[in-house]
């Protein structure tokens, strides 16, 4: 059986993966922080995270994989290494970062905190 906090993870992920981004969006609290990957400033309101999102999903073949997450035992944090990528055959990109999400699985909107940043 596969936890709640798993399922949040599982879910963004692939909501990401085939494009859905308001579906991301919509899995963020209303006055949750982004930190994010390709962003040097946090994004603290929905439409400021949606403007990241709609802007990481204009690249051709966007997609995330998870390589590495650790959940913590009261099941409210995840954190691990993941790899995001863009475009096709040679000029693929990929951009291994590390992230921690903040959860709360009984919220609809649940993820509370994201800070994502690329691997030095």
């Amino acid at each position: 059986m596969i936890s709640p906090v798993r399922r949040i993870l599982d879910t963004w992920v692939a909501n990401l993966n085939r494009g859905s981004l308001d579906d991301v969006v919509d899995m963020y609290a209303l006055d949750a922080v982004l930190l994010a990957t390709f962003e040097t400033e946090p994004a603290r309101t929905p439409a400021a995270i949606g403007a990241y999102f709609a802007g990481l999903g204009a690249r051709v073949d966007l997609s995330v994989e998870v390589e590495e997450d650790s959940l913590s035992e009261h099941g409210t944090v995840i954190a691990g290494l993941y790899t995001f990528a863009h475009g096709s055959g040679p000029e693929r990109v990929t951009a291994p970062s590390r992230f921690t999400l903040v959860v709360d699985p009984g919220q609809e909107r649940p993820i509370l905190h994201h800070h994502s940043s690329q691997l030095p």
